[in-house]
């Protein structure tokens, strides 16, 4: 049920847990970047599979590739497409910000 094909996908955990931790306070969410440059953002309910609250964001031209990272001691997000992005958690609230850098294709 997606608009394009998937490039890359990842399963984060967010809100109040901290790096690694699932903890009952975090939700779980599916990450899906597209091949047109689009990111998908969908919580999975833990109990069910089922997918809510889509949300969507163009990312660049390229086909964006995700990388999990740390951020504060927090997992993050690496969007990597024409330009770099990071999607971290602020104080409950997943943000998305590009990062002021050349267009890098691989991170580790």
């Amino acid at each position: 049920a997606l608009p394009a094909a998937a490039e890359s996908v990842l399963l984060l955990y967010g809100g109040q847990a901290g790096a690694g931790d699932a903890g009952v306070d975090s939700s779980l969410f599916l990450q899906v970047a597209l091949i047109n440059g689009v990111l998908l953002r969908t919580e999975v309910d833990r109990v069910s599979g089922q997918l809510t609250d889509p949300r969507s964001r163009f990312l660049g031209t390229r086909p964006p590739r995700l990388f999990a990272t740390l951020v504060r001691g927090k997992l993050s997000m690496l969007a990597l497409s024409s330009r770099p992005w990071l999607g971290y958690s602020n104080q409950g609230r997943f943000s998305i910000s590009p990062l002021s850098y050349e267009a890098l294709d691989y991170a580790a």
